[in-house]
This record gives structure tokens, C-alpha cells and sequence, in this order.
């Protein structure tokens, strides 16, 4: 059983290494790229690293575990509960900064790049950072009151911290959720003040962008990049999971249970699995820092070669007058 547990564990590590190598590289050509070049920063690169810095934060999350936890399934320094409240804290919040990002790229989209900004300085400094830090500080404040397990059920985590609790093997550290009355106020609390206003926020950028006939010319001149295929179905599927898809699985699993005298358990797996499909596909992006160079060398050549094909029409027009 232990040497199963530390086989699985190192592959765990080796793959989310990996998958953090590729996003620090990717982020740091970015950055290299829009040091030096004006045009480059638009707000679809700003917001690519943005998204890139929030996979590279998520994974960072994981890599204490999984390089000092493999013989024993614990951290060095912090207990297990305190490993599932990192956890869930570091999810919820790169979800959600991956939400604010659709809605500042989308008041790009219909918006003077001026009150664009204005506005999108506003609801990130104003509204979606304090709301952030009271739903850490919330997290911390009533941790007593929180209780998880995880996937592969060898360990309980109960109300009350015990040396036990360490003490017993760890396949996989994904923690689940009881769902008591905390927790499900917490949820409700990031449902109603920050998922609701910003797909509220989309949604009417959605509709002023429709009832314009024509795009604005500022924002085309602002930004020279296109937005990208990939960076946009992260986006969105990470809007359809906050929105609809675990609001429902959250109210099935307590209808479901509502008559066990425990409290139910919830599995936050779906944001996992938008945070990692951001973090494996996003650098691989047009936008992204891997293809970036690349891109940038085709469009210079192409803007050459216009330079080139105008002064051999200028020269000949001369030569016939």
C-alpha cells in the first residue's frame, strides 16, 4: 500500500510540475514581450496573464504536499485541516478572479478604453478585493466550525484538531466539503455578491455590445491582439460552473440528504477541473507567452513586406512621371 501510495504520488508531482514549468515560461515570455513593446499591451494579453499567474498560483498550492507528503499524506508545517482550508480558500479565489477577468475583457469590448478602465479599476479595487478578503478572513475566522474529508476517505477530519488525525495514510489530499451551516452560508455569500453582480456586469456588456452598430474604433487601435479561442472557453466554462452548474449540484446534494442527521458531503471537483483545463491550455494560447514570439515574428515580416511592396509602388509611379 505505501509503495502504491508514493508511485501515484510522484506521478502527481512530476505532472504538476511539469504543468507549472510550461506556465512560468509562458508567463515570464509574456511579461518579456510587453516590456518592451507598447503595442503588446492590450487588455487580452493583460488578462492572459492574469489567467497564467492564477493556474501558477493554484499549482504552487499543491506542491508542498505533494513534495513532502508522498511516504505519509501530510504537510511538514500544517495539519490536514488546514491543508483542505488552503486549498478551498486558493480555488474559490482564482475562480472568481478568472470571472472578473471575462467582465473587464467584455467592458473592453463596449466601452471607450478610458471608461473601460475606469470601470474595471472600480469593480476590482472597490468591490471584488474586499469582498475576497472578508471570504479569506471568514474561512479563517470560523475554521472551528468547518469539516472536511477527503477523496479516498482513509482520513476524517473532525470540529476538533487532533495529533490522530495526522497519523493515518493519505492516498489523495482532495478535501470535501460538509456541508453544515457555515459553509453553506459562505457559498451563498460568494453566489449572491460576487458571481451574480460580475455575470450581471457580462450580461450587460453582452447587450450594449449588441445595440451598437459599429465596434469601437478606440478600442481596435488600443488593441492590436485578437482574443483567443482557448483563453475564452476557459473563461466561459468557469462562468457556466460558478453560475449554474455547482449552485445545482450544491442545492441537489442538500435536498438529497436533507433527512440524514449528518451533514452531506460536497466534492468541489468541477473547479479543479476549470482551474487545470485554464492551466494546461491557456499558455498554449495565441495570447499566450509559448506561441507569442512566433506570432509577433510572422506579423513583422508581413508588416515588412507591406513596406517593402508600398516603396516599389512609389518608385514606380515617380518613374512614370
Amino acid at each position: 500500500m505505501e509503495s502504491i501510495i508514493v508511485a501515484t504520488g510522484i506521478t502527481r508531482l512530476i505532472l504538476i510540475s511539469g504543468v507549472l514549468f510550461v506556465n512560468t515560461i509562458s508567463f515570464i515570455r509574456l511579461l518579456w514581450c510587453c516590456a518592451g513593446n507598447v503595442k503588446a499591451k492590450c487588455v487580452h494579453k493583460i488578462t492572459t496573464a492574469v489567467t497564467i499567474l492564477c493556474s501558477i498560483v493554484y499549482l504552487l498550492s499543491w506542491l508542498p504536499y505533494l513534495t513532502f507528503s508522498l511516504p505519509d499524506g501530510k504537510w511538514p508545517l500544517v495539519n490536514a485541516k488546514e491543508h483542505c482550508i488552503i486549498q478551498l480558500s486558493v480555488t474559490a479565489q482564482v475562480t472568481t478572479i478568472l470571472l472578473t477577468v471575462l467582465a473587464v475583457r467584455k467592458l473592453y469590448d463596449c466601452f471607450n478604453p478610458k471608461v473601460a478602465k475606469v470601470l474595471s479599476f472600480s469593480a476590482v479595487f472597490a468591490w471584488v478585493i474586499p469582498q475576497l478578503l472578508y471570504l479569506s478572513l471568514a474561512e479563517l475566522l470560523n475554521n472551528e466550525s468547518s469539516s472536511f474529508r477527503f477523496l479516498d476517505r482513509l482520513l476524517l477530519i473532525p470540529h476538533s484538531s487532533s495529533n490522530a488525525s495526522n497519523e493515518v495514510t493519505i492516498g489523495f489530499m482532495l478535501c470535501i466539503h460538509h456541508l453544515a451551516a457555515p459553509v453553506v452560508a459562505q457559498l451563498s455569500w460568494h453566489y449572491i455578491v460576487l458571481v451574480v453582480p460580475l455575470t450581471a456586469l457580462i450580461l450587460l456588456s453582452f447587450i450594449l455590445q449588441a445595440f451598437r452598430k459599429t465596434t469601437n474604433a478606440g478600442a481596435e487601435e488600443n488593441c492590436k491582439c485578437t482574443p483567443d479561442l482557448l483563453i475564452s472557453l476557459c473563461l466561459y466554462f468557469n462562468l457556466m460552473w460558478l453560475l449554474i452548474l455547482r449552485p445545482l449540484i450544491v442545492l441537489q446534494t442538500l435536498i438529497i440528504n436533507k433527512e440524514w442527521q449528518q451533514s452531506p458531503t460536497y466534492l468541489d471537483f468541477g473547479t479543479h477541473l476549470v482551474i487545470i483545463f485554464a492551466a494546461v491550455f491557456v499558455p498554449f494560447a495565441s495570447n499566450g507567452g509559448l506561441r507569442n514570439k512566433v506570432r509577433e515574428a510572422n506579423e513583422n515580416s508581413s508588416h515588412r513586406d507591406r513596406v517593402i511592396d508600398y516603396s516599389i509602388y512609389y518608385y514606380t509611379d515617380k518613374d512614370r512621371f
